[in-house]
């Protein structure tokens, strides 16, 4: 291309020079045939001067045209070496974009695959944590509980899915009222009503994943086995507190695996579940009920996310 090389080796002045030195042999023989014909040796000041202005005066004049149109040409020259290198310049500008933009789906396309790899890595490690719990967690369904605790994890968030504490310990305290109620009047239509709050009201998002379990985990888990029982009011009772502590047991150990929550109605729950277990005999209605008020009795304002 032109604009690779330099002036001496573009055609233009190869042709441009050969034509000056034809044209200034030819001129410069006419001009000595004439001085030897026609003219005779003056070194005086006058006959140089009229040499210069007269006899060499079309060498001077072919040189000055020569010049002008290598200076033309050596200024085209140069604007079209500047062209090429701003189409250069703007080449290599493209070439760096999509350098760019390749490095930009390289890195997209690792940072996805390491997603998908940190997912399945995440769900085994997962699916030890259940296992390691023995029996707790016996027959769940632990890629069906990860999809259900962790929503976003495939997009590499692994935050759990928290509960709504506001909507549990109103629950809660509002069914554990009923069911001192129904244990005041020995009225087993306020343990419906109870029941009819937890299995409406009491969000659990994994309950689906824990009936695998085939135990009281559900609110409707808990109303099956109601319905399987005599309706005396206080095991009734007993059976609710029971359910719903296995139920919140269940989600916050699933939960516990990346974050804990604070749930004060569940300790409440844990320790009412410890004193039942420690009794012989069945509780009497009055520290039933006095139990139930220790459950109910909970603070909105204190729950908080540890």
């Amino acid at each position: 291309m032109a604009a690779n090389k330099s002036i001496t080796e573009l055609l233009w002045f190869k042709k441009a020079t050969v034509i000056y030195v034809l044209l200034a042999v030819i001129f410069a023989s006419i001009i000595l045939w004439d001085l030897w014909n026609n003219y005779i040796l003056d070194v005086s000041i006058d006959g140089l001067n009229h040499s210069i202005s007269s006899i060499f005066a079309p060498l001077v004049k072919l040189t000055a045209a020569y010049a002008s149109f290598v200076g033309l040409l050596a200024l085209n020259h140069r604007s079209i070496q500047s062209k090429e290198q701003i189409a250069k310049a703007e080449r290599q500008i493209e070439l760096a974009n999509r350098q760019f933009e390749l490095a930009s789906k390289q890195f997209k396309l690792a940072q996805k695959q390491n997603v998908f790899t940190n997912y399945y890595k995440h769900i085994e490690e997962f699916t030890k944590y259940v296992e390691n719990k023995g029996d707790v967690f016996k027959d769940l369904n632990s890629h069906k509980a990860h999809r259900i605790m962790f929503p976003d994890a495939k997009e590499g968030d692994y935050t759990p899915r928290l509960l709504d504490m506001k909507n549990i310990e109103t629950s809660i305290s509002s069914a554990c009222g009923h069911l001192r109620q129904a244990i005041e009047d020995n009225d087993y239509a306020n343990v419906i009503e109870a029941i009819k709050i937890i299995t409406l009201n009491l969000e659990i998002p994994t309950s689906g994943a824990l009936n695998y379990y085939g135990e009281t985990t559900t609110a409707r888990s808990v109303n099956y086995i109601f319905a399987s029982m005599n309706n005396r009011v206080a095991d009734s009772s007993v059976a609710l507190i029971q359910g719903i502590y296995q139920l919140l047991n269940k989600y916050m150990s699933l939960q516990a695996f990346e974050q804990t929550q604070q749930c004060n109605v569940y300790k409440k729950l844990l320790d009412a579940r410890i004193q039942l277990n420690r009794r012989n005999s069945s509780p009497s209605s009055q520290e039933l009920s006095n139990l139930l008020s220790e459950i109910g009795d909970v603070s909105i304002d204190k729950v908080s996310e540890l």
